[in-house]
């Protein structure tokens, strides 16, 4: 699941951003339930409030706003076109 990042240099409270959109995409019910259990519901409820729907897998944003009752998540911003 954190195959792209160095594991052993990540920090539960730190990285926990990070942590909970890799176990959201990726984590299966086990793994969940610890998400849960180390960060909370309202923590979880926040950060997915403040993250654009395309940091998640289009399969998960559904489950996920309806498991932490989030009611929208922003709009990825666009970067403006520049001509060369």
């Amino acid at each position: 699941m954190f195959w792209s990042y160095p594991f052993g240099d990540l920090n539960k409270d730190e990285d926990a951003s990070l942590i909970i959109k890799q176990i959201l995409s990726y984590g299966d019910l086990s793994q969940w339930k610890w998400m849960m259990r180390q960060y909370g519901t309202r923590k979880i409820k926040g950060l997915l409030s403040r993250t654009p729907e395309t940091a998640l897998r289009p399969s998960l944003v559904e489950l996920s706003k309806t498991v932490f009752d989030v009611t929208s998540m922003p709009h990825a911003r666009r970067v403006p076109h520049r001509r060369s």
